[in-house]
């Protein structure tokens, strides 16, 4: 089954037209600006069960940031590093 990320990098096109895009300066800022007003926008935390509720959505949101970002980059395998080096 594939991922939605792969469906997406199936047409060339649809990645050249977001690497396009993500390019942008203006995009980049844009988004910065709208994480930052939905920072403003969540309660201040009267306790630590909200404060933790709202890192959460931050997260969250900085992950979607993300992925938006690098939809159309290949992901790469995670390589293993030898351990022989770690032992000596």
């Amino acid at each position: 089954m594939k991922s939605p990320k792969q469906e997406f990098q199936e047409d060339q096109a649809r990645i050249k037209s977001h690497a396009d895009i993500v390019a942008s300066p203006f995009l980049r800022r844009t988004l910065e600006i709208a994480f930052l007003q939905y920072q403003h926008t969540l309660p201040l935390a009267p306790d630590t069960g909200t404060a933790a509720g709202n890192w959460l959505k931050l997260e969250g949101a900085k992950k979607l940031i993300d992925i938006f970002l690098n939809l159309s980059e290949k992901s790469m395998p995670n390589s293993k590093l030898p351990n022989d080096n770690l032992t000596n």
